[in-house]
């Protein structure tokens, strides 16, 4: 079935059509099987509803953006933990109108079809164009791409990783670095690309602005 979608579907439109057809599953799936089956987890049941896509680390990102980061020491868990750039994204959702849990499932979706886009075009340039199919399609349907699809950073995480990597391979160090610089305000992991940056410059002979930046 997977090999029949790959070597099928036109090249101009494969990231959408494998983005649009693995989210169809999952939303399918969460919103139509899940509510159905046994409740697997105490006081937490599957619903016919946004609330699907909202569960566990998703209500301290959408807490943030009602009332700002805010520390309590009672042993429970801490906002502050949580990077700022999200849950910026989707106040300002809300200043422009948005429910803020459709804003948050939105920008991730949006995301995560942004980064498949960036990802496949960068691969068929550099590889060949059923490289970068198949790795559409394995990124796009990989179980754990469902965290693309709800409250959580993995989606912007992915998107701006891609885009940060991308430009850097051009190169472009200006777009680089302003990318980079927002991936770091995503997720503690992100700050991983600040040694990546260094090592390669090193390893390329890059110029003094390619460090700087």
């Amino acid at each position: 079935m997977m090999k029949y979608l790959v070597n099928k579907a036109n090249e101009s439109y494969f990231p959408f059509f494998m983005w649009l057809s693995s989210r169809i599953i999952i939303w399918v799936s969460m919103l139509g099987i899940a509510p159905l089956l046994p409740q697997a987890v105490k006081d937490i049941r599957a619903t016919f509803s946004w609330d699907v896509f909202i569960r566990f680390d998703c209500h301290f990102y959408l807490n943030i953006v009602e009332h700002g980061y805010q520390f309590v020491n009672d042993g429970k868990g801490y906002k502050v933990a949580f990077f700022p750039l999200y849950p910026t994204l989707i106040y300002l959702s809300k200043i422009m109108g948005f429910d803020p849990k459709i804003a948050g499932i939105i920008i991730s979706n949006t995301a995560f079809l942004i980064a498949l886009n960036i990802l496949f075009h960068y691969l068929a340039k550099e590889h060949d164009i059923n490289i970068a199919k198949w790795t559409i399609a394995f990124l796009s349907f990989c179980p754990i791409s469902l965290y693309c699809s709800v409250v959580y950073t993995e989606g912007l995480f992915l998107c701006l990783s891609t885009l940060t990597l991308t430009y850097w391979t051009k190169p472009d160090v200006f777009k680089s670095s302003i990318f980079g610089m927002l991936l770091t305000a995503t997720r503690l992991n992100s700050l991983a690309i600040i040694p990546t940056y260094l090592i390669v410059c090193w390893q390329e002979k890059r110029k003094l602005t390619a460090y700087i930046a």
